[in-house]
């Protein structure tokens, strides 16, 4: 075998320019191979759902309007959440995967429906933290928005607000009815206590929703909130334009944000109208300010400021033992926040919540309850619950250490939380 470069035996060769335009090549193609697994991911997810309703899977489009289509939303079955489960499986549960197509790319979620024939009253969007996921009230962190059909999708706040407030039904934490399905052993909606019961009579519609990318590695990047702001906003537009009835009142939307979701839910606050726009709430909720931030109008404090111009309720729910996310940072928000606002302190919570998410749960269905009721006549007893500060559980002495603060330096930043855990100026 000859020794010489290029010879026939050695095969063909390349030069360096060649196997750079050939990674070059390969990088370019990467996200198109993301989009295609997380397609391949959504079917397979979709063929193990069993009795859950995925027919008419969303396609909806938003570029500088409202297009494309709706859901085909057809009657959705209403299992009784009693049924019995198989192996360690959570059996087949209430729900319908969606998969709207945003600025950013798709985004997929779980979509509560109420009952075809149920008025609809308001409308819930929940974003969940930078794993993505069924968000806070669970033991695993980060989850998996696929683990809903499964045990370990159990105990999350969102899934049993979406259950809730679209089927008027009480549910547990393993999303079971907690008495018999009322008016029939099939499913069928009764107006029990479950909706709180100041829903009069109505129902809402509810989406818990998943990033197009999940920002785990990104968190401090405004380019990646800029895009999970584009996927809430799209998600917004869809449910409205599915649940609007022609001559009746615009349909409001209660945008509820944990962790990473805080600083997107209230980026989106002055990107939606007064009439639009019902209330925010921060579970956990990091925050972003800046001059990056602040450029591209992401900036947290400016979202809460737009709330108060608009009068729009706040919640912020934070634990005492939050080690991702410093309580300070709630307590920030809450001091920028105008009223109406409500702060509730969950001590010996750590970020997940899950020693408290009894008692976070309560506050947050109550509180978004009583935001749609402030029309109705019992509309003073609904301003007590949108105000004040309230704490649940019994003093814990035992300090807590927060590791430091991750993200890009802050120190030569003014602002009020510059190197606290959970705030980043990008």
């Amino acid at each position: 075998m000859s020794g010489e470069a290029g010879s026939a035996d050695d095969g063909p060769s390349f030069s360096l320019e060649d196997l750079s335009a050939l990674l070059d090549g390969r990088l370019k193609k990467k996200p198109k191979r993301q989009h295609r697994r997380r397609r391949r991911e959504n079917a397979d997810r979709n063929a193990k759902c069993g009795g859950v309703n995925t027919a008419g899977a969303a396609n909806f489009t938003r570029r500088g309007g409202v297009k494309g289509k709706g859901n085909g939303n057809g009657p959705l079955t209403l299992p009784s959440l009693t049924g019995s489960r198989s192996g360690s499986g959570g059996g087949n549960r209430y729900g319908k995967w969606i998969e709207i197509t945003s600025r950013s790319g798709p985004v997929t979620g779980l979509y509560y429906a109420p009952p075809r024939n149920a008025k609809v009253r308001g409308l819930v969007v929940c974003a969940p933290g930078s794993g993505g996921g069924l968000g806070p009230g669970l033991d695993a962190h980060p989850s998996k928005l696929s683990w809903y059909n499964s045990k370990l999708g159990e105990g999350g706040l969102f899934a049993r607000l979406g259950l809730e407030l679209s089927l008027g039904r009480n549910v547990d934490w393993t999303y079971r009815d907690k008495e018999p399905p009322p008016d029939g052993a099939n499913g069928g909606v009764g107006t029990g206590s479950a909706a709180g019961d100041g829903s009069g009579g109505g129902r809402f519609a509810c989406v818990q929703m998943d990033y197009t990318t999940v920002p785990k590695w990104n968190l401090y990047r405004k380019d990646v909130l800029g895009s999970a702001v584009s996927n809430l906003i799209a998600v917004v537009d869809w449910l409205q334009e599915t649940h609007q009835k022609p001559n009746e009142p615009e349909l409001k939307v209660i945008l509820v944000g944990f962790s990473f979701g805080g600083p997107t839910v209230l980026a989106a606050v002055p990107r939606i109208s007064r009439k639009r726009l019902a209330g925010v709430a921060c579970l956990a909720g990091s925050s972003r300010g800046g001059a990056n931030y602040v450029k591209s109008k992401l900036d947290s404090d400016r979202g809460l400021r737009a709330a108060g111009k608009k009068g729009v309720p706040v919640l912020v729910v934070h634990g005492s033992h939050d080690v991702n996310v410093d309580p300070k940072v709630g307590q920030h928000h809450f001091d920028v926040a105008s009223e109406p606002k409500r702060f509730v302190w969950l001590i010996g919570a750590d970020h997940m919540m899950p020693a408290r998410r009894d008692h976070a749960y309560k506050e947050l269905k109550q509180w978004v309850l009583a935001v749609f009721e402030t029309s109705q006549p019992s509309a003073a007893v609904a301003a007590d619950l949108l105000n004040g500060t309230v704490e649940w559980g019994e003093p814990i002495h035992a300090e807590v250490k927060l590791p430091k603060a991750r993200g890009p330096s802050t120190k030569k930043s003014q602002h009020a939380l510059a190197g606290i855990l959970g705030y980043s100026e990008g």
